[in-house]
């Protein structure tokens, strides 16, 4: 039985429903998702729809009992947060309380069912299984996914869509360090690593705990916006590093429904041009996945 956690408001309500879809798809292993609905519309319907499957779904009243998680709701915005805010339309405070949840949800979490977590960011589309990750990571602690660019200060090395925990020594002592960071924005460890909301201090556990850490990254074919231009594309397979990769998901990010379709991004932001004019591939992925949450969102809002 694998554990994975998630969250989500209503904007990330047809998210959170793709993602769960692909899971039972694909997923071979036995599983259990612990979902943080962040309003009563997401509970609900989660709760009226996957009552029977593989979904657990949380309130923010049952997580605010932890009056640390609770107050990290009034937490100043950090600068990344004001941005992310501004081209997203939301409320900066509440993106920092989110980034911050991702930590603090599965601490909680894991102090209370006592097992291993898996943290998939709401934005995920899974198109084959998932064991490949749990194969690469083995007997380690820790395992962390590349964001596959360049280096960039500002965001670093890994990408917080897909980060493991193991329930023992190091991988609760991770976790719980993660939560840490999050709830205390002058931590030792912020000037170098508190400029990306929860992303970058994955750089900092990895520096803590670098033996107990494994980078899946061999065998384990992902995509995302930002990297879909550093890859080759051959049939049904990805390139990277001159390795044939399955697909195995694409991180969404910042994928946005218009009037008439939809669009990679909220507003030009990705530096490495428009994901849409890289490959036909991308643009199939990208079809795919805007069919799914148009399906979701009528029956969402039927």
């Amino acid at each position: 039985m694998r554990n994975y956690y998630a969250l989500g408001d209503s904007r990330y309500l047809p998210h959170l429903c793709v993602l769960f879809d692909s899971m039972s798809r694909h997923f071979t292993v036995s599983y259990k998702v612990h979902v943080l609905a962040l309003d009563q519309k997401v509970y609900d319907f989660i709760k009226s729809k996957y009552s029977s499957e593989n979904v657990i779904v949380y309130t923010s009243s049952e997580v605010n009992e932890d009056f640390e998680i609770k107050s990290i709701r009034f937490l100043p915005p950090s600068r990344e947060a004001i941005s992310n805010a501004s081209a997203s339309g939301k409320d900066p405070g509440f993106v920092q309380y989110c980034w911050a949840l991702s930590s603090c949800f599965g601490s909680w979490l894991m102090d209370r069912i006592n097992e291993p977590l898996t943290y998939i960011d709401a934005d995920i589309m899974f198109f084959s299984d998932v064991e490949g990750f749990y194969e690469e990571i083995d007997n380690k602690s820790i395992g962390v996914v590349r964001h596959r660019i360049p280096y960039l200060y500002t965001s670093g090395e890994f990408n917080v869509g897909l980060v493991y925990f193991k329930n023992d020594g190091p991988g609760r002592s991770a976790l719980h360090r993660w939560k840490h960071m999050m709830m205390n924005p002058s931590n030792s460890y912020s000037a170098g690593f508190g400029t990306c909301g929860d992303q970058k201090y994955l750089e900092a556990i990895y520096s803590i705990y670098r033996d107990d850490t494994c980078i899946v990254d061999k065998s384990f074919g992902h995509l995302a916006p930002w990297n879909v231009s550093g890859h080759e594309y051959i049939d049904n397979k990805i390139v990277w590093e001159g390795r044939e990769q399955d697909l195995v998901y694409f991180h969404f990010a910042h994928f946005n429904m218009t009037s008439d379709g939809y669009k990679a991004a909220y507003a030009n932001e990705w530096i490495w041009g428009d994901p849409l004019s890289i490959h036909p591939y991308v643009n199939r992925i990208y079809d795919e996945y805007y069919q799914k949450m148009t399906s979701i969102i009528q029956e969402v809002n039927s």
